[in-house]
């Protein structure tokens, strides 16, 4: 071997190849180190001498990057002498001088350095006046690490001022440095040194996950912003003196306070940083005066959780450093792969976080001395550093004058708004108080203190809760105003004199039973105005009231009955019977216990008293009861009867079961304030239609619910405006995701209502927050929750109970007055959820949910704890996904959860409930999400629904949805125009990789493997990643199947698929699907209880688009041939002529069925090509019977001109009635532009998908228009063929049967009252599959 033969990348350097490519996330650039030099009196031809002394001192300076991923050393002979190009912008006045120089950082910034050409590195000078240039300078990462770049800068400046500097020899050349570390890589103390690694994999914690605006998979352009924390030469000292008390190095303080700043804003407290050093060459010392990339990385873990001391984390830290650098042979990458094979391979960016100190050992290089001919005056204007896979880089510079400057260069696009500047000051004020005088005993705290000042703020108690019981609003509005009415429901109208004589009697009959204070009573029944009265007699006999749904199974009515401590419980008498039989408790019908107006009952009880208990769900299966008191509820009541204004002429709509606490509300605080409650008719099921006749009936002006139910007013009231509109002035929202365009729906139809969104807990006295949404942002992910109530305290706290900083996720936690006592009967749940502060010792409730503050204090909630789902290893937060999907316009609601997937994996499953009107497919979905979204948070199933379904809470019933549905065989589509689930692609994929065989494409992917896997032989099940692969070696794959097969595959697909025999048949299966044939549904053929095989041609579009519905109504397999030019996504070399697209489509589909019998159909066009391709099977000896749906050989649109075409094509887009208005945009567009305007016409229309952009837009148009033509010039012959027409009677045109009827005689003809377009929308492709199946399963050829 010589010293120009090729040798191996390092870890790192393959690292920094890989996040080249934009197949990567945070990648797609040259990762390179840019400085920028203001010179004063240099002399260029001896810095350019001095340059070319260096490169030929240094052979590395003269290395190359092989295509195929190896470095060599050029020979001094091939490489040409380097020189400086300058540029004289000397005759440029101050403004342009200054765009020029921001052009060449810009440029260079950007570009980068070539990583396969020479030199790896770029000088550019720009000559500013006589004596003083602009020198700007970029090196490629690939060649040099931090300590090289700096060794680079000092030799070629002493060279400059001294060609002679005797400079100390390198001990060795980069290469004879590399394979020596490759071959320590075979001896036992590196083997000891990974057995320390491996031991710990298992329990390396991931990177940190900060809150993110953006997903760094949807960063189409990496962008870096630099920002720069000075500390002078005096805090410098003071810093690295205040750390060596506490026994930690100066770098390792900077290192902590990084690690302190994230884990603020962090969700979790155990993460790993990305720890970037140059120990394999520092530790050797002969490789100490060695050019070349050194760098190597760990992965570092930190764990804030291990003490509340500063100082004492900041040991921690530096133990696990100095643990970790004692075992650094072993690279950062290399324990990343491991990971990844242990955890699921992405191409995510793994550890994204990085710490780099780039400090010189002994401090800061001291200005170059310069004697008086020289004056030499050199400063940095300018320096940047771009690494791959990065979204935080915090760099240690040495500053001028000894000091060092802390650098952060931040993906800002990835965060919200100012957060990167928050987090920024947060570490610069750190770092100062660190810096100060009285820095070793300083408490640094990354939260700011003016966010703890508004936190405190808005949790401040306002004064004293009201101390009243929930009935005393009642009884003085009863004894104020007996004859006012209090209830309306669907069957008995109540005063309020009514119901104070009921509930009395009600409180009298318990009492008599010996029911009274400290006791629960259960209240079983369904909606209506005998709830009202029982609650109320239960609270005036001083007991408590336990509701409970006579709808839910006896069962559970029964465990509930049994949980409640009174002797009695309470019932309507059409459920007394039922109820009855459930145990042997008395029971008291409330409609059967007549007032008496000459018994009174003495008023029993306090504030202090149990109120209620209401039951919610538990994790365990077991339902829990929620202890309330008076005082609790009675604080929050009267705070929102204040907030809304509430008065005696308001009617309160009560949607909510008494068993969902917002009823409390509904009840108390309406009949506090004197005002009128309506109960609808009780029902198991939602009756939008029955809720909102009953608003209007009542004249309902506040709304209080869940926000679906809400919604289901709104479109109710929407779609039938003859009905009336409920006079709402305020809408209460609550309970579950309120959607981001909600609040504006229900103004455009009441203008002037209040929309008011609320949140909280059961355990925490109906609601906690409050919200009113004044306007929406389109860039919310949610509604926020707002700030806490009176007397309330609603806090984000860390796993310390400390506030978190703005945007920072972190658990929501209720105090204040509205705490629950606890859980009934459960003491051991209750001191688990309801804890005590460590600090303030405040009693909280722990809700469970995630949250953040904004800014500004208010809180958003980002969804329960409980809900996070591991998809391949990755914690999955549905909400996310949810505000993804949400962007859509043609989304109206959605829902994401969890199903269980092959393998004992989980998958994501979205809801999505499209707008009505409104075009939505899973596909359009699918290419929504991708961009924006990593893999593993792009749903693996998607569903359509009409609505989401909901719990009879009102609340969104995800889980419940999910086990209604049945598990789809075909799902999200992979070809244009198809809609092929991941169970048919996985089928085809192994169909595929089955039929090529060993000694075909899978055999071919083999031998690739086996040459990149430099192995012999590879398995066709051997899975790339276990074989040795890496995220390198997969771009390399990607790359040799693109040059050797002719395929372009996506980066993912090879950690999607990652064997042979899966890949193989990704690739056979795009291979067919390039091809015209989808497959649309699978299903079985007859004779196993199935339909027959069905094919489907295109019609005038050349998609199958319009043939999905009838897919799923047909019992057996449905393939559909599109357009070849779709297919290909090329116009320019169409079928012109029918009966060669026909033969073409046959050939096709006779690999797919050699032999009949066929069964073939289309709509319109697609009728015409099934009956020439069943002409040329029947002539071919096939049997085959053929369907068209409104086909026409009478009716020719010939497309003479280019706004001909435009025209025809929008008007199919249209339905067949194409707006004015677009026919004069498309007519008058100027020449050149009329493909631009009818593209945007037609988006603006909803016609295509969003997202279609001018080419997509030609190339549907153009294939449309090449079709007509085709069909203009088709001459049809006769076929025996049996044919069912169906035809579109409401269509004024001459009558199509008799030319069909000409040419096939045993023609069944039927008239459908539909025109062209609607026989194949809404429920009509069902009605023609049920038809078609019908009429194949006749022997006879009729001919009718």
């Amino acid at each position: 071997m010589t010293a120009h033969d090729p040798f191996p990348l390092t870890p790192l350097q393959e690292a920094y190849l890989v996040g080249s490519s934009r197949l990567v996330e945070l990648g797609g650039f040259r990762p390179a180190y840019y400085v920028e030099l203001d010179l004063v009196n240099a002399d260029l031809a001896r810095a350019e001498r001095a340059l070319r002394q260096l490169v030929r001192r240094h052979a590395h300076l003269r290395t190359v990057v092989d295509e195929g991923g190896t470095q060599r050393v050029l020979p001094e002979e091939e490489t040409p002498p380097v020189s400086l190009a300058v540029t004289d912008l000397g005759g440029l006045d101050e403004d342009a001088r200054r765009e020029a120089l921001a052009r060449t950082r810009e440029t260079m910034c950007r570009e980068g350095v070539a990583p396969t050409g020479w030199p790896l590195f770029e000088i550019t000078v720009n000559r500013l006046r006589p004596r003083r240039v602009r020198v700007h300078l970029a090196m490629s990462l690939l060649l040099l690490d931090g300590r090289g770049i700096r060794q680079v800068m000092d030799e070629w400046r002493a060279l400059y001022h001294d060609p002679a500097a005797e400079l100390p020899e390198p001990g060795a050349s980069y290469r004879d440095c590399r394979l020596e570390l490759l071959a320590n890589e075979d001896t036992p103390g590196y083997r000891d040194q990974w057995r320390y690694w491996e031991q710990r994999l298992d329990d390396l914690p991931d990177a940190p996950r900060l809150p993110l605006a953006v997903q760094p998979a949807a960063i189409a352009e990496v962008r870096f912003t630099r920002r720069t924390h000075r500390l002078t030469r005096e805090q410098w000292q003071r810093l690295s003196a205040a750390f060596r008390h506490h026994r930690v190095l100066p770098t390792t303080a900077l290192c902590h306070v990084f690690a302190e700043v994230l884990g603020a804003w962090a969700e979790a407290p155990h993460f790993s940083l990305n720890l970037l050093h140059q120990n394999w060459a520092t530790t050797r010392p002969h490789m100490a005066g060695v050019l070349g990339q050194f760098g190597a990385t760990l992965p570092l873990e930190v764990d804030l959780r291990r003490s509340d001391d500063f100082w004492e984390r900041a040991r921690l830290l530096q133990r696990r450093i100095w643990q970790d650098l004692q075992n650094a042979d072993v690279a950062g990458v290399r324990i990343t792969r491991e990971l990844a094979a242990r955890r699921g391979w992405t191409s995510r960016a793994a550890l994204p976080y990085v710490f780099t100190s780039m400090l010189k050992a002994g401090g800061a290089t001291a200005p170059t001395p310069v004697d008086g001919r020289d004056r030499l005056a050199c400063r940095e204007v300018a320096s940047d550093l771009r690494t791959p896979q990065v979204l935080v880089d915090n760099q240690l510079h040495d500053g001028p004058d000894g000091g060092v400057d802390c650098v952060w260069d931040v993906v800002d696009e990835s965060f919200p708004p100012g957060l990167p500047e928050l987090m920024f000051q947060a570490y610069g004020r750190m770092l100062d108080e660190l810096a100060g005088p009285a820095g070793a005993a300083a408490r640094p705290d990354p939260v700011p203190a003016a966010h703890r000042a508004r936190i405190a703020e808005l949790n401040a108690p306002a004064g004293p809760a009201p101390a009243e019981r929930l009935e005393d609003g009642f009884l003085r509005q009863a004894a104020r105003r007996p004859g006012v009415i209090a209830v309306l429901s669907a069957d008995r109208v109540l005063s309020y004199g009514e119901l104070e004589a009921r509930s009395r009697a009600v409180a009298c009959r318990l009492g008599a039973q010996g029911v009274g204070r400290g006791e629960v009573v259960p209240v079983v029944m369904t909606k209506g105005w005998e709830q009202v009265v029982a609650v109320l007699g239960v609270l005036r006999a001083g007991a408590a009231y336990c509701p409970v749904d006579a709808d839910l199974p006896d069962e559970r009515i029964a465990r509930l009955l049994d949980g409640c401590s009174a002797r009695v419980a309470l019932v309507q008498s059409a459920a007394e019977e039922r109820i009855g039989a459930l145990g042997t408790r008395p029971l008291l019908a409330v409609d059967r216990a007549e007032p008496d107006a000459g018994r009174t009952c003495a008023r029993v009880g306090d504030p202090a008293d149990l109120a209620y208990v209401i039951h919610t769900s538990g994790s365990t299966g077991q339902p829990k009861g929620v202890m309330v008191d008076h005082a609790a509820a009675v604080n929050t009541v009267a705070d929102i009867n204040r907030r809304v204004g509430l008065t005696a002429d308001d009617r309160v709509f009560g949607i909510s079961s008494l068993s969902f606490d917002l009823s409390v509300w509904d009840v108390f605080g309406t009949l506090a304030a004197g005002a009128a409650l309506v109960l609808p008719a009780a029902s198991r099921r939602p009756d939008p239609l029955g809720w909102a006749g009953a608003a209007v009936r009542h004249g309902a002006t506040v709304w209080n619910s869940v926000p679906a139910l809400a919604q289901m007013l709104a479109e109710v009231v929407g779609q039938r405006p003859e009905a009336g509109v409920p006079p709402v002035r305020a809408f209460l929202m609550s309970g579950d995701w309120i959607p981001v365009d909600l609040p504006d729906r229900l103004r455009s139809t009441w203008p002037a209502a209040r929309v008011i969104a609320m949140g909280g807990a059961t355990e925490a006295a109906i609601w906690s927050n409050i919200h009113e949404i004044d306007r929406t942002d389109p860039a919310w992910r949610s509604v926020p929750y707002g700030v806490p109530l009176t007397n309330q305290t609603m806090t984000v706290l860390d796993h310390r109970m400390e506030p978190r900083p703005p945007w920072a996720v972190g658990r929501i936690h209720i105090g204040g007055a509205g705490l629950a006592r606890g859980y009934w009967q459960d003491a051991a749940r209750t001191e688990e959820r309801f804890v005590r502060h460590p600090r303030t010792d405040e009693r909280l409730y722990t809700t469970g949910d995630l949250g953040c503050y904004w800014p500004d204090g208010t809180i958003e909630f980002l969804g329960r704890e409980d809900r996070q789902l591991k998809i391949q290893g990755f914690r999955v937060e549905p909400g996310e996904v949810e505000a993804a999907i949400r962007e859509l316009p043609a989304v109206r609601d959605c829902a994401v959860g969890g199903e269980a997937a092959a393998g004992g994996q989980r998958r994501l499953v979205a809801l999505v409930v499209p707008r009505e009107g409104a075009p939505l497919s899973r596909r359009t979905l699918l290419d929504h999400l991708r961009p924006r979204l990593p893999h593993y948070l792009v749903p693996a199933r998607i569903e359509l629904l009409e609505r989401l379904p909901l719990t009879s809470n009102g609340k969104v019933d995800v889980a419940g949805a999910l086990a209604g549905l049945a598990v789809p065989e075909a799902g999200p589509a992979e070809a244009a125009g198809a809609e092929r689930g991941d169970a048919e692609r996985e089928g085809a994929e192994r169909e595929g990789a089955e039929r090529e065989g060993g000694s075909g494409l899978t055999g071919r992917l083999q031998a690739i493997w086996a040459e990149l896997l430099e192995l012999p032989a590879v398995e066709p099940d051997g899975d790339f990643f276990a074989l040795g692969g890496n995220s390198l070696l997969a771009l390399r794959l990607i790359n040799r199947i693109r040059t050797d097969l002719g395929v372009e595959l996506r980066f993912g697909q090879v950690f999607e698929a990652p064997t042979v025999r899966a890949l193989a048949g990704r690739i056979a299966a795009r291979e067919r699907t390039a091809g015209c044939r989808v497959t649309l549904a699978g299903g079985s053929a007859v004779p196993d209880g199935g339909a027959p095989e069905l094919f489907l041609f295109h019609p005038v579009g050349g998609s199958v688009s319009s043939y999905p519905a009838l897919a799923r109504a047909w019992a057996g397999p449905v393939h559909a041939f599109q357009s070849r030019a779709l297919a290909g996504g090329d116009s320019t070399a169409p079928d012109t002529d029918l009966v060669a697209m026909a033969t073409a489509y046959r050939e096709e589909l006779q690999q797919v069925a050699p032999e009949g019998p066929y069964l073939l159909g289309g709509w319109s066009m697609g009728g015409v090509l099934a009956h020439e391709v069943g002409r040329q099977l029947a002539e071919r000896g096939h049997r085959a019977r053929v369907f068209m749906i409104d086909s026409d050989l009478t009716e020719v649109r010939p497309t003479g001109t280019e706004a001909d075409a435009h025209l025809e094509f929008l008007t199919d887009l249209a339905g067949g009635h194409l707006p004015a208005a677009v026919r004069a945009g498309v007519l008058d567009a100027p020449a050149g532009t009329r493909t631009r305007a009818a593209a945007r016409l037609a988006a603006d229309h909803g016609w295509l998908p969003e997202g279609t952009d001018e080419r997509q837009y030609d190339l549907l148009m153009r294939v449309h228009a090449q079709n007509l033509a085709a069909l203009s010039a088709y001459r049809p012959e006769k076929s025996d063929v049996p044919t069912l027409l169906l035809v579109a009677g409401a269509v004024d045109r001459a009558d199509p049967v008799p030319a069909w009827r000409d040419l096939c005689p045993g023609l069944d003809a039927e008239v459908w009252p539909e025109d062209h377009y609607s026989i194949v929308a809404g429920d009509r492709p069902a009605a023609i599959a049920e038809r078609v199946a019908a009429w194949a399963a006749d022997p006879r050829p009729t001919g009718r």
